[in-house]
């Protein structure tokens, strides 16, 4: 088990030393990305689900991307708590300028592996990653003040 946090740190580290030179950490990249697929406007809440991430650190993360003028802020008129994250055109061409250096490093990364091997890989990365859901979501419902939890 501790090869599989040893390999997610390595590459988190190596994602976060190629993208210094586009100016993005990996959090600000998963975040525009993360915008850019999800049609590009999300809800802070939207964005938490989807990265995993308390409302506090996205509402820091969106604050270092709309200094730099890469999301704006929208927020809900009818309930000032909600807000509504939009990717800029200066956003998408800043993601779209650092996508090809995490691709190629993605590529790097598996080239020691022949295609079936990659599949083979995936495929069980993908097991794994639906048992992980599946388990944090059992164990976010047991966790004392969460809904349903003790």
């Amino acid at each position: 088990m501790l090869l599989s946090f040893q390999l997610g740190a390595t590459i988190r580290r190596m994602v976060e030393v190629a993208l210094q030179p586009h100016g993005l950490s990996l959090p600000q990249f998963h975040l525009l990305g993360a915008l850019k697929s999800g049609g590009g406007v999300l809800s802070t809440g939207e964005i938490g689900r989807i990265m995993l991430r308390a409302s506090q650190t996205i509402t820091g993360l969106v604050d270092r991307l709309e200094a730099q003028g890469l999301v704006e802020r929208h927020v809900d008129r009818r309930d000032r708590r909600k807000a509504n994250i939009r990717i800029t055109a200066l956003g998408e061409r800043r993601l779209a300028e650092a996508q090809p250096t995490a691709n190629r490093l993605a590529e790097s990364i598996v080239s020691p592996l022949t295609g079936e091997e990659l599949r083979d890989l995936e495929a069980k990365m993908r097991k794994l990653v639906a048992n992980a859901w599946q388990k944090l979501s059992a164990m976010q419902e047991q966790a004392p003040g969460a809904p349903g939890g003790r």
